[in-house]
């Protein structure tokens, strides 16, 4: 929670709540506010991603900011888990961390999904998400109007665990295979990167920086040709029709590892992004999310006016 309120203070305008935490006693009830020391990042466009993955940290930092409309979230909804423990001691030397309390956004959302249930329930809940279907439609997510929350511009924001996002983007699964399952176990696409880059090492003249290998590289039919053939030599059979099937996939991977393999991160990323849907719909949103932190600016100095 320390690290997710100094990030999210870097954001937010001094005096806005970023998260609380309700519990039953009054030791467990606490408000955390921004205090602005550095205002480095205060104004412009802001989009903060998320997926199934995303979880009590992040999850603080993602309800503060869409709560307070400073930014848009895009992904699918976060994981839900907002429990505050505390640990205490006994003589012996052992301990027991005890949940004293719930995270709570700004809104009053609690990040914590429900597990009124049984604890089995709880652990199958993720894999709940993929058997309804609300991992890759947002229409399968229902919410009834007592998890319908405002914020500060009077957007509707949803609770019932986890952070519902602005817009809903998941990943692509069209594209999975069990060939493609089997190029990763068997870590394929990084070892066939580093083999190629060690015999070719005349490619590095060919790409001097990141950029021009990023914007020029491609995969083509001879690398790819390549990239079987070894794959075959490292016991990963071929399957023609998985292949095609996870061929876009491939593509990026061959290139983003023979980009870190030669630039590090600075190729790595930008050849994964390329692909990667979510990122690109972040992009996509940057105008709405400018839009946005400009309401944003004005509604605070209102506010902190008042």
């Amino acid at each position: 929670m320390t690290m997710a309120n100094r990030i999210a203070d870097e954001f937010l305008m001094a005096g806005q709540k970023i998260v609380s935490t309700n519990g039953r006693t009054l030791e467990s009830q606490q408000e955390y506010y921004a205090t602005s020391t550095l205002n480095e990042f205060e104004e412009g466009a802001l989009v903060v991603l998320m997926d199934y993955g995303s979880a009590s940290a992040s999850e603080i930092l993602a309800g503060a900011i869409q709560d307070h409309d400073r930014g848009l979230i895009v992904g699918v909804r976060s994981f839900g888990k907002g429990l505050v423990q505390v640990q205490k001691k006994f003589e012996d030397g052992s301990a027991m961390r005890i949940v004293i309390s719930e995270y709570h956004t700004p809104s009053g959302r609690c990040i914590q999904k429900p597990y009124n249930k049984s604890h089995e329930a709880y652990q199958q809940e993720i894999e709940e998400r993929f058997a309804s279907g609300e991992i890759y439609d947002p229409s399968k997510a229902h919410f009834p109007d007592s998890l319908k929350f405002k914020t500060d511009a009077g957007r509707t924001v949803y609770g019932g665990g986890g952070i519902f996002p602005d817009y809903f983007v998941a990943n692509d699964s069209s594209t999975n295979s069990d060939y493609l399952v089997s190029l990763i176990e068997n870590d394929i696409f990084r070892r066939f990167a580093y083999n190629y880059v060690d015999q070719y090492a005349a490619i590095q003249d060919l790409y001097p920086h990141a950029a021009r290998f990023n914007y020029e590289f491609k995969a083509d039919k001879e690398l790819l040709r390549q990239f079987v053939k070894f794959a075959v030599s490292k016991n990963v059979s071929f399957k023609e029709r998985d292949y095609i099937k996870s061929l876009p996939v491939i593509e990026t991977q061959v290139k983003a590892y023979i980009g870190k393999r030669l630039f590090q991160d600075d190729a790595y990323y930008p050849a994964l992004h390329e692909g990667d849907i979510v990122v690109q719909k972040a992009i996509e949103a940057m105008p709405k999310a400018a839009e946005l932190a400009e309401k944003w600016r004005v509604l605070s100095n209102r506010n902190t006016k008042k």
